[in-house]
């Protein structure tokens, strides 16, 4: 998978659009896809939030320490990008985002998940590497149709025993980590070693 946050083609052309010209640009034509990458944006305008018709947000590369509870609004989303940011937790109604298939967290803060995240039903592929994770986050247990996980770069020092119970996780990360304790179940069913 390329590193989307390094790519010189999408630093050449956000550095040609403001974010609010994106954002009405966007608004105007009903496009699926928002990209504000990259601009260091401590907040994200009120108005994303009101993008119902939005199938992709791309907010990697920014500075955002929170996101609102509004983002449950955007119940269309498939893919939300929000790596590289300054993130500590995620809102709890981003388990209302029940259509979402992808979801990069990665290069944030992050310690915990929100009990919600395990309404994420149709969620395939979930990116949590380089964040303050000190377990498996329990509540991807009930995630049925996760086929990735990684959780490579955290702070984790043991496997659960659960994850080769999940029924579609084919791929599972989880280099760089501190690890102490793997089941022989999650060694063979993940061929990690």
């Amino acid at each position: 998978m390329s590193d989307e946050s390094s790519d010189p083609y999408w630093d050449s052309v956000t550095a040609y659009y403001p974010p609010q010209d994106r954002i009405e640009s966007v608004a105007r034509w009903r496009t699926p896809e928002l990209d504000l990458h990259g601009y260091y944006l401590r907040e994200i305008p009120d108005q994303v939030w009101e993008m119902r018709h939005l199938k992709e947000l791309h907010l990697y590369l920014n500075r955002l320490s929170a996101l609102p509870e509004s983002i449950g609004q955007l119940a269309g989303l498939t893919w939300l990008s929000l790596a590289d940011n300054e993130l500590t937790e995620l809102p709890g109604r981003i388990g209302e985002l029940t259509l979402l298939n992808r979801l990069d967290a990665r290069r944030n803060r992050l310690t915990a998940l929100p009990p919600s995240i395990s309404r994420l039903s149709k969620l395939t592929d979930l990116y949590l590497d380089d964040n303050q994770f000190t377990e498996v986050p329990a509540v991807l247990g009930g995630l049925t149709e996760l086929t990735t996980l990684s959780l490579s770069g955290n702070k984790i020092s043991a496997l659960p025993g659960w994850l080769p119970e999940m029924p579609g996780l084919a791929s599972l990360h989880v280099a760089r980590n501190p690890l102490l304790h793997v089941p022989q179940a999650v060694t063979d069913h993940f061929g990690l070693g």
